[in-house]
Formats: C-alpha cells, structure tokens, sequence
C-alpha cells in the first residue's frame, strides 16, 4: 500500500470521528499530524530496513504492529529528555501522539470505518491510564513526560517580577500602538484568574457574567469548559472591556499592522513573542554559558504568580473550610459540575493508587492534597502533583506534635 493511500485512510477514520461526535475538528487534524509523523519518521525506516513482507508493507494499517507505535512513543521520549540529536518535544507532544493512537484504535473499531479494507481493528498498542498503571500514558508518566517545554524554562514569578513585566510593556509597544491597551489587558487579566494565555484571548463579551462575577473559560485546553470566580475589585476593570459590545464579541482583539483583527492563532503567537520582548527589557531572562535560555518570564510564569497568591491564602484555612471552598467552585459549573467532580475522584484515586491496588479502602484528602486541590480546579488542570511541580513553592508538610499520656 502506497503511503498516500494509508494516509488517505487515516484522514478518512478521524473525519469519521468528528461527524459521529467523538473529537473537534481541531483534534483531529491534531490527531491526524502525529500520525503522520509516525509515517514519515518510524514507518519509513521500518519499510527501508524490511526482511519480511509484513515491514515492507509498513504503511498498510492492516500489518501495524504495537512494537512500531512504541518504538515511535520511545523516540519521542528522547526528544523529550534532549538524549536525541532531534529537535526538543514537549511532554504535552508526546501524551497528545498517545491520545491520537488511541482514538484511532476507538474509531476503527466503533465504526467499522476500515472495514471494507479487511481492517475491523489497528493494532498500536495499549493507551492505558496512569490511575490503573498501564500502557503508553502510564509509561510517560513515569518518566515524568507531562511538562511542556516552554514550562520548564518559565519561571515560577513573584508578584514583584510580575510588576515588573506590566511596567515595561511600553518599552516593547509604545503606549500610541492600537495594541498597547489591549496585551496589558491580557496580562492584567491573566493575573486576575490564571487563565492561560489562548484561554484569554477566546473569551468574549457573554464569558463574562457582572452580577455572579465569574469568568467563563469556553472549549479551553482539551476542549474543556469552565467557570472561575472573579475578585470583586475586578468588576470595574471587566465592566469597562464589556461594555457596548455584542455578546460574541472578543473581549481582546488584536490587530496586525495592516489593522487587521488578527486570528486566535495569530494573536496567541504575538503575545507569546510580546512576553519574550517585555522579559527581555525586564532583565527576566536567564542563560547558561553558551547563550540557552535555562529560565525566562513568560506567560506561563504569570499564571503561576495567580497560583502562588491562591495557594497562600489557603495557608491559614482549616480543612473543613478548604472543602467548602472547593464545593463553592465546583457548584459554579452548571452543567459541568459532574465532568468537575469526575476529576476530583480520579485525583484521589491516583494518591490512592498503591491502596487500591493491595484491596484497602481509600483515604480522604489530607489538607495538603486540599491546598493543591483547590489551586488545580482553578488552572484548569487534572492532577495535583502538578502544581507544586509547575506552578508554586510549596509549604513543608504540616507537623503535628502530640502530648504523650500520663
């Protein structure tokens, strides 16, 4: 089988999948890149270096082989930890090639989309969860490959150095650019409830609810919705952007120089850049000796200054209050309160792991696990491990002295 013609067919299935309601159409032309890249990287040496009929026939979906996907995953682990001569992944590349691989499985085998071909099901390997201990996901887990690239050099901001980037937004784009207001409105914004930085840039006019004072954070990472709570001293600052504005009109547009409004691509790209320019003028960049940036301000690190500031008002909160915060932010979501709770039980079954796994019953929550609990909901993220290895300095476990009886 010709390689197009097998490219053909793995276009065909995801397309599938979006009219039958299974991914966006934004997945799976997502999905159907790292595929393509499995293609055009491991399949073609497979094929060059073939003894049997089966590798030579590489292309064919029919004669994939779950070594072939794993060998592609392993290579791209490599990139992930720098060990290959090949351009750096992020972690979110590597678990993204996962999720493709596996809803190609789902899809050929649900819909029978390869069926004509002799093909009912695709042979690629077990996807796996990290809560069971099995397969791809659980693999890349443990080699830690669940961080961006941009992550590990972004850093982990005081409010101080955050003050710093909004003070030198003007040394990058002058105060008389149509764009000036607009990206400190970003940035402003993004302090306000950590959003990230497509999050800000998609919210509209309706996302925004004056009398709840929360902020809706539509189709975000993952194509998953959510709700946040907004300060009270922030309803001036978002009752301005609003106001006189249709519903769904963008709450922050920016324009190129032809004064055109630029796409949410186009627009994330330009604040990205922005941010690099401003910690530059900032002196918010670090270097090793041969010139690599080892940390730098960026967008993400605004993000982990909104973390910071939430986790540390918790400091003095009891665990009965911590849940009641959490209930508060859970009943914000409506109609997403139970895809928000799924989360919350998948996380304490992940720290329950070991337990569940020798047949004892799970523990609660400890209020450590709350603190960090409390500050994943509002990121948008799955697991609390990730915030203090991310986005905050966490506090040392809580020691407690007990009296010994007479």
């Amino acid at each position: 089988m010709k390689k197009d013609h097998a490219l053909a067919m793995v276009e065909q299935a995801f397309n599938c999948g979006v009219k039958k309601g299974d991914i966006s159409e934004s997945t799976a032309k997502r999905y159907f890149g790292q595929v393509k890249t499995f293609f055009n990287t491991t399949l073609d040496e497979i094929k060059e270096q073939a003894t049997d009929k089966k590798s030579r026939d590489a292309y064919n979906p029919k004669f994939w082989k779950a070594e072939w996907v794993e060998k592609h995953i392993d290579g791209l682990l490599e990139r992930f930890h720098a060990r290959s001569d090949k351009k750096p992944v992020s972690g979110s590349h590597v678990e993204n090639c996962i999720h493709a691989f596996g809803k190609l499985q789902e899809i050929v085998k649900e819909h029978g989309v390869w069926k004509k071909n002799g093909i009912e099901k695709v042979r690629v390997g077990l996807k796996g969860s990290v809560e069971e201990g099995t397969g791809y996901l659980y693999k890349i887990y443990k080699e830690e490959a669940t961080m961006h690239h941009d992550e590990r050099t972004s850093m982990k901001a005081t409010d101080q150095e955050y003050r710093m980037i909004v003070n030198n937004i003007d040394k990058v784009i002058p105060k008389t650019n149509p764009n000036y207001e607009t990206v400190k409105n970003i940035i402003l914004a993004q302090r306000h409830t950590g959003g990230r930085i497509t999050a800000e840039i998609n919210l509209k006019a309706r996302n925004i609810d004056l009398e709840k004072m929360t902020k809706y954070y539509e189709k975000d990472k993952n194509n998953f919705s959510r709700k946040v709570p907004m300060d009270m001293s922030q309803k001036l600052f978002y009752a301005n952007l609003t106001r006189g504005k249709a519903d769904g009109s963008p709450l922050f547009p920016l324009f190129d120089k032809k004064g055109k409004q630029m796409s949410k691509e186009a627009a994330s790209k330009y604040m990205q850049e922005t941010y690099k320019k401003i910690a530059e003028k900032a002196g918010l960049v670090e270097r090793d000796e041969k010139g690599n940036v080892t940390k730098r301000y960026t967008s993400h690190s605004t993000r982990r200054c909104f973390a910071q500031k939430l986790y540390d008002s918790t400091k003095f909160t009891s665990k009965k209050d911590l849940w009641k915060k959490i209930r508060n932010y859970v009943n914000l979501q409506g109609s997403n309160k139970e895809k928000i709770d799924q989360r919350i039980e998948n996380e304490r079954k992940r720290l329950n792991y070991y337990r569940l796994k020798k047949g004892l019953p799970m523990k609660p929550f400890t209020w450590d696990q709350m603190r960090k609990l409390y500050v994943m909901l509002h990121l948008g993220h799955s697991r609390t491990d990730t915030v203090g290895r991310c986005y905050v300095k966490l506090d040392p476990p809580l020691k407690r002295n007990f009296k010994k009886s007479n």
